[in-house]
């Protein structure tokens, strides 16, 4: 008969079986859902604050900046240096000439069937700052895209 081990910092005890509640939730469960959406919607900019959020947003780059802008003091070419350490740290132009028109366009059926993995996934991406928003009021020449939820193989 094997000896028994001894117990480990991973071992259950009596003091981490959490005993049953009604109000227990499930992923997938309505209450669930409620709360995804709302913790998304108390993200929400209210439209005063909007002009300040959007002015410290600043794009992920794994790029030390400063010590980039260190190594480039002395470029021959400073408008490529001013234009690459600005795109850095607040973005990059696109280069649109055409109309700033707002334009909003429907989601994909698949978001309206799948509304609570949509608002999961959004809420995970604003709460890691992969996504701005969500905004209670939108600004002009706001541009929104369709959204869709395509399933994944060994996925629920």
């Amino acid at each position: 008969m094997p000896a028994p081990h001894a117990p480990t910092s991973t071992d259950a005890t009596s003091q981490d079986v959490v005993p049953p509640t009604q109000a227990r939730t499930t992923p997938n469960s309505p209450a669930a859902k409620r709360t995804t959406l709302n913790h998304l919607q108390a993200l929400g900019t209210p439209p005063a604050a909007t002009p300040e959020y959007l002015a410290h947003l600043s794009p992920p780059t794994p790029i030390n900046i400063p010590r980039l802008a260190s190594y480039l003091q002395d470029p021959p070419h400073q408008p490529f240096v001013h234009h690459l350490l600005s795109g850095l740290s607040e973005g990059f132009k696109i280069g649109h000439t055409g109309p700033q028109v707002p334009q909003e366009f429907p989601n994909l059926p698949s978001a309206k069937e799948n509304p609570s993995v949509i608002d999961s996934n959004m809420l995970k991406e604003v709460s890691l700052g992969h996504t701005a928003g969500p905004f209670l009021s939108p600004f002009p020449n706001l541009q929104v895209y369709p959204i869709g939820a395509i399933p994944k193989k060994h996925s629920s």
